[in-house]
């Protein structure tokens, strides 16, 4: 899609104050849900008349609105896309949901982004607004604003029956449900008519699987009581078994299509947080995957609404005044990834040296031309009985280059356990992992119930069941390994976190096995289970224990587990969760290292949110220091300790004590660690 370029102006559309983008935040690839697509409404006489003018794109791109629309409810990865893409989510004032339960994994985090800005309103319409409003009264109960307002679209009475659901004054919205066939699920269909414009104003959006027709753009509704509503464009989400754009026509006014690719890796998504990890995988592939076989270019079509881009709509019979790329300016910048002493550093949390050589203060950028030499060393990656790959390594607010938080644990024998699902947990599965299915994920491991820590976990597990039903159509190694992969995977998490996903994931089949952090006496039997499943002789999961820690919501977690080693005493590994620094936790790892390992933690995964001058505040939001996660690391005997969950506020990795630099590192997003040197 062109940056820029400008079919037609006309005249009437110069003297109107109102302009109208139609913004594509995800077309739906890379396990983002059906497509995120917004209206937004800006007010001409704030922006320069010629759409050609640079100042004109910069302000489309990262300006604030008067209003905006999601008006295909809102996919998973929504809050930190719109971050990596400049878009403000402050002035949405509707949600439309095409489709559940995708459409609703990302409100939760616009009701965070409307709550931080002070907004006082939202609607919502959908199909099941008492399910939204159980969600929302789950999510939002101890919040005053904004003040949801539900609308459900009613049943419809005949074929061709439209029922007005929304009006403001920028935006008329009706909506109908729809089948288009016996074999087809109902979907809703929206209509959204431009109050602002006066000719041909209207925007027929259809959802996934519901492919164009004429008898859809015949029978429409009557706008003001007037005349019927005039198209003005038709947007589909093309998601399976759609038609070629090729095939579809109409004299009047033309189509646009969403054609998301989950096969591939697509170019519009978290553009910063590409630039850096690929920067990181040169430096050493093994520590630092990058999928590159998904990196491949999607068709173009100059009908094809990609991911980063916005049309500017016009009221003429063109109906396309101008397109854009939002993120060529930001595409270009230098990546501005970690800084500091991450170099050495890293090297030796690697390799294990016991080096103490001087700390590097110099700030390190990293581009093109500018790649570091000392981290070279590290072309190979040592064998252990077990990796951890890092998904996310960010606190609360979205980062363009550090997503939520998110671990998988590789154990033998395709045997994963999720740690945390953040947003966009699959998104970067996708990236970082190559020849591992998702349906290897037999546990989902939550700490607490904080949306930056299980924002992603409902994508996740549609993501692991559609796995599964790929797997079952593949040729299979044995009869055990397609029984096994057939059962849904186990999710231990707190009870809110269970009841948020029963209300959103509708499906008939069971998606998970819940066990709620509470029943401390289900632990053993998810264990027993996962074992029985890697087919060893001995336990692979020797021991796992579940802590209370010390943090600001109720039921916070974190957990220390043994690991069978062909050799010696089990691997110990512990997780902090969030938390101040918790004596609970330090006793549970010294007497189950005691017990199983000679006293050491082989691997300590340890939230640092705050750099050490902000003790204050790591006491209000009940978060660590760095130099409070090392000591904890200290307590524990630990060999090594990686420092993770950071606040976004930092742009580089913190200082770090010299005496802890032989066992200290500080997580990356796509790093994969051995658990033993």
């Amino acid at each position: 899609m062109a940056s820029a370029s400008v079919k037609r102006q006309d005249s009437r559309n110069n003297q109107n104050p109102f302009i109208y983008t139609l913004d594509v935040l995800t077309d739906g690839s890379e396990g983002t849900g059906d497509g995120t697509l917004f209206l937004s409404v800006w007010k001409r006489a704030k922006l320069p008349v010629n759409l050609k003018d640079p100042q004109t794109i910069e302000q489309l791109a990262s300006g604030v609105p008067v209003a905006r629309y999601a008006v295909t409810g809102l996919g998973d990865l929504t809050s930190r896309l719109a971050t990596d893409q400049r878009f403000k989510l402050q002035t949405v004032k509707a949600v439309f949901c095409c489709s559940t339960p995708a459409g609703l994994w990302g409100l939760p985090a616009l009701l965070i982004a409307l709550h931080q800005a002070g907004a006082a309103e939202l609607a919502i319409v959908s199909t099941q607004s008492d399910k939204v409003a159980k969600a929302i009264d789950l999510l939002e109960s101890t919040r005053q604003n904004p003040v949801v307002h539900l609308c459900q679209v009613p049943e419809k009475a005949s074929s061709d029956a439209w029922w007005q659901v929304y009006r403001d004054a920028y935006l008329l919205v009706h909506a109908k449900r729809w089948k288009q066939n016996t074999s087809c699920q109902e979907s809703v269909i929206y209509l959204y008519t431009l109050l602002k414009y006066e000719r041909a104003n209207s925007i027929l959006l259809l959802p996934p699987k519901c492919e164009p027709c004429d008898q859809l753009t015949t029978q429409l509704p009557i706008i003001d009581d007037k005349n019927p509503a005039q198209l003005l464009l038709g947007v589909s989400l093309m998601r399976c078994n759609g038609p070629s754009i090729s095939s579809v026509r109409n004299e009047r006014f033309n189509w646009y299509f969403t054609m998301p690719f989950d096969s591939c890796l697509d170019s519009g998504l978290l553009v910063r947080a590409q630039q850096q990890s690929r920067l990181w995988n040169k430096q050493s592939r093994a520590f630092f995957p990058w999928n590159c076989a998904r990196e491949s270019s999607t068709p173009t079509h100059d009908r094809r609404l990609c991911s980063n881009t916005s049309l500017v709509l016009s009221d003429d019979a063109t109906g396309i005044l101008a397109s854009l790329n939002r993120g060529q300016l930001f595409r270009s910048e230098a990546c501005e990834s970690e800084r500091g002493t991450w170099p050495s550093l890293l090297h030796d949390f690697f390799a294990g040296s016991s080096s103490e050589s001087p700390v590097d203060d110099n700030e390190i950028v990293l581009d093109e031309e500018n790649e570091i030499e000392s981290s070279q060393v590290l072309d190979s990656l040592p064998s252990a009985p077990a990796h951890l790959l890092v998904l996310g390594t960010g606190c609360a607010s979205p980062s363009p280059y550090r997503g939520a938080s998110g671990y998988a644990l590789f154990l033998q024998n395709d045997l994963t356990i999720a740690i945390e699902a953040g947003e966009g947990f699959v998104t970067q599965w996708n990236r970082y992992v190559s020849g591992r299915s998702l349906s290897t994920i037999r546990m989902i491991w939550i700490s607490h119930a904080h949306w930056d820590h299980y924002g992603g976990l409902a994508s996740l597990l549609v993501a692991i069941q559609n796995d599964r039903r790929t797997n079952r159509n593949a040729a299979q190694p044995s009869k055990k390994r397609l029984r096994s992969e057939n059962i849904p995977p186990w999710v231990m998490a707190p009870r809110k976190v269970l009841k948020y996903l029963e209300l959103v994931l509708g499906e008939p089949a069971p998606l998970f096995r819940a066990v709620p952090h509470e029943n401390a006496s289900a632990v053993p039997k998810v264990f027993d289970d996962l074992n029985k499943l890697t087919g060893f002789h001995e336990r692979t999961i020797v021991f796992w224990e579940n802590v209370p820690v010390e943090h600001s919501c109720r039921s916070a977690y974190g957990f220390v587990m043994g690991l069978h080693a062909v050799t010696g005493p089990p691997l110990v590994f512990s997780f902090s969760g969030d938390t101040l620094p918790c004596r609970r936790f330090v006793q549970a790892c010294r007497k189950l290292s005691a017990i199983h390992s000679a006293g050491r933690i082989n691997f300590l995964l340890h939230e640092a949110t705050f750099d050490d001058n902000e003790k204050q505040m790591s006491i209000e939001k009940k978060h660590c220091t760095v130099l409070e996660a090392m000591q904890v690391g200290k307590d524990v005997c630990a060999e090594r300790v990686l420092l993770t969950h950071f606040s976004q506020r930092y742009d580089s990795v913190p200082a770090i004590d010299p005496s802890f630099r032989h066992c200290a590192g500080f997580a990356l997003d796509g790093m994969l660690v051995p658990l033993r040197h």
